[in-house]
């Protein structure tokens, strides 16, 4: 493992040390690692370098994220290979390690294909994703780009100006922060 720090992270000089625990996730490919004291505040981005417990030619290394996990908070970022190890910037201190993910999100919504939609619909997509981030959302309509609002893993749209009365081709594409991605197409009635 390997922190690199800018010169202005801390206020104060102090003991620091990590430790190092197996991971019994199926997921993992690395150790967890936990920094010690983790209550200390980071006042910059750091970069965390960790070597995984697997060999490198095993992984798919493009689905590689390093989660961080402190007191009932996860934060999960894409990594970046560097020789053997694999690197991800946070700004706190906490638990960190390893995860290949490989599972695409799954896309759920309140609308059926063939369903006849009114102005007063409010069209609902809810995605999930076994790491709890969704990195990108794009809805069309017909081809045309739709917004819809997010509210967390929850996206919401009323149709209008952008929906006109007739048959539509509403498309979901959602990636995950590794990139894995999952795509929903319906056809519905205005």
């Amino acid at each position: 493992v390997r922190f690199v720090f800018n010169e202005d992270a801390f206020y104060d000089g102090f003991h620091f040390s990590y430790k190092a625990n197996y991971s019994i996730e199926k997921d993992a490919v690395s150790s967890v690692i936990q920094t010690l004291p983790e209550y200390i505040p980071v006042q910059s981005d750091f970069s965390v370098s960790i070597k995984p417990n697997r060999a490198a030619a095993l992984l798919n290394s493009d689905r590689i994220v390093m989660q961080r996990t402190f007191r009932g908070k996860t934060e999960v970022k894409k990594t970046t290979k560097e020789r053997d190890l694999f690197t991800a910037e946070f700004r706190d201190f906490g638990n960190f390690k390893l995860l290949e993910d490989l599972q695409p999100p799954l896309i759920s919504a309140n609308v059926v294909s063939g369903k006849l939609v009114s102005g007063s619909t409010r069209i609902v997509i809810d995605v999930t994703d076994n790491n709890r981030i969704i990195k990108d959302f794009r809805a069309t309509i017909d081809g045309q780009w739709v917004m819809f609002l997010p509210s967390g893993n929850r996206y919401s749209y009323y149709p209008d100006e952008h929906f006109p009365p007739g048959e539509h081709k509403l498309s979901v594409v959602v990636y995950d922060e590794a990139g894995n991605m999952a795509s929903k197409e319906w056809n519905l009635k205005r």
